[in-house]
């Protein structure tokens, strides 16, 4: 006797509960993976800070004093002009060396002219892995649309490398305040070297012109390296690189003013803040200018001059923020 077999399916119930069920699983696991991935970023972010406050060591042992922030924005870096003073490019350029990138610092090296103009206008265009924050952005080439040729020793790039970690360069520097224009930059390298005054630069002008604060008394700024027993405050109690602040409209497209340069070129507030104002988290249409922050819900990180790396609270106290800022205050604070 043959018996013939009946196959069992599934109805359309039963597979509309396992999709609701498989729905709800992927629901309640996505936040802790997304939390795992930040948490893999935000880790990643912390090593990169690590790494800079390293090379700065590591620069101050062989230079005895930590790296310039350089001329100015109109400067790129110039590999023929050594380290410290006269140094036109930024803090990041100096410390290349020191994080096993000193084949950048070849670039243009030797040449002089149209030739080294040229050439400098391609480090511009140069990424480096450890200068952005893997939670913001990719450390690849933005759009640029600073278009007034006004360099000194470059061409107007068209593509641009953008940075998430900047110096801090001052704690008493209220940008509502005061402007950081002085007498401008030089127009040539040995002028810089020989007959600018530098000393007017070292303060900042209210809104009535006249020259009443000194605006830097961070570990790294403008021109003058800072060596480290010029840190009373102690190189554990002083900031030295952080994470900036950004909106998030502007990532990608190179037009925040305080995000619209190469990290390679010289003082300008893409890669030097001021701890005076209160950090803040990356938000949609809220100007971040000289402010630390970073796209991480948690908290910002900063990199002390004693090479630690602390992740600290955006509601950080901010006469602490401020004194933490400051290479000789003379304030005794607690970390939070």
């Amino acid at each position: 006797m043959i018996h013939s077999r009946r196959r069992r399916a599934f109805t359309l119930v039963e597979l509309l509960v396992v999709i609701a069920i498989i729905g709800v699983l992927v629901a309640l696991l996505l936040p802790a993976v997304q939390a795992a991935r930040e948490a893999a970023r935000r880790s990643q972010c912390q090593n990169h800070l690590k790494q800079w406050g390293l090379a700065s060591l590591n620069y101050e042992g062989s230079q005895k004093a930590l790296p310039t922030s350089g001329w100015g924005w109109h400067w790129m870096g110039d590999p023929d002009q050594g380290a410290g003073k006269n140094q036109p490019g930024s803090w990041v350029y100096s410390l290349l060396p020191y994080i096993e990138q000193a084949g950048i610092t070849t670039i243009a090296k030797g040449m002089t002219g149209v030739d080294k103009r040229k050439a400098l206008t391609q480090l511009a265009e140069t990424p480096l892995t450890v200068m952005n924050c893997p939670s913001r952005r990719q450390s690849i080439l933005y759009p640029y649309f600073y278009t007034s040729d006004t360099y000194k020793n470059i061409y107007t790039p068209k593509m641009a490398v953008r940075g998430d970690y900047a110096a801090c360069m001052s704690a008493n520097y209220d940008p509502n305040v005061y402007k950081l224009d002085g007498l401008g930059e030089p127009a040539t390298i040995s002028v810089g070297m020989t007959t600018f005054r530098w000393d007017r630069e070292e303060y900042a002008v209210d809104k009535s012109g006249q020259y009443t604060i000194r605006k830097f008394d961070g570990a790294i700024h403008f021109r003058t390296p800072v060596e480290l027993n010029q840190i009373p405050d102690g190189t554990s109690q002083t900031y030295l690189i952080g994470e900036k602040n950004l909106d998030p409209n502007n990532y990608e497209n190179g037009q925040a003013s305080y995000d619209d340069q190469s990290y390679w070129v010289g003082h300008d507030r893409d890669i030097c803040l001021s701890a005076y104002l209160n950090p803040i988290p990356d938000t949609i249409n809220v100007d971040g200018t000289f402010r630390f922050g970073s796209s991480h819900p948690a908290g910002f990180h900063m990199v002390f001059c004693d090479g630690s790396v602390h992740s600290l609270n955006y509601e950080i106290d901010i006469a602490v923020h401020r004194a933490l800022g400051s290479c000789e205050g003379g304030e005794a604070v607690a970390l939070p």
